[in-house]
């Protein structure tokens, strides 16, 4: 009599990252992270969300702020498979104030003319240009 084995080969799935993005974009705020790696096809994997508010810098020194799981994106918790899969986390453009010019005279609150708003509601990090004016007319004198 002969005795014959059989061996179950369970494949190893596909790898499975989080990935940080700008809403709406394809742009990654930082280098995606493993969540599941060289894990068997069926194995159970578990994402951690970043902390509500969480903020990133962009390489440009813009500011974004955590919105929350893409929901087209693999879930945050799931089973591995055997393509890759990827959590998609969006982080949105964090809103900072308004930024003014405005024209006093010197060691006083006292306006020479109405402010201009250069940015309304701005993107903080954001980059903005303010010019100065060489003359100045109030109540008819130049100055």
């Amino acid at each position: 009599m002969k005795n014959v084995y059989y061996e179950r080969f369970v494949p190893v799935g596909g790898d499975v990252v989080a990935k940080y993005v700008i809403e709406g974009t394809t742009t990654e705020l930082k280098p995606a992270t493993d969540v599941a790696k060289g894990l068997k096809v069926g194995k159970s994997y578990t994402s951690t969300a970043p902390a509500a508010g969480e903020e990133l810098t962009a390489t440009d020194g813009k500011v974004y702020v955590y919105k929350g799981h893409k929901a087209t994106s693999a879930g945050e918790q799931g089973t591995v498979t055997a393509d890759k899969q990827e959590v998609v986390y969006e982080y949105a453009p964090k809103v900072g104030g308004n930024i003014e010019v405005k024209y006093v005279i010197v060691g006083t609150e006292t306006n020479l003319k109405d402010p201009v708003t250069l940015v309304t509601n701005g993107q903080v990090g954001s980059n903005y240009t303010a010019t100065k004016e060489n003359t100045i007319t109030k109540d008819g004198i130049s100055l």
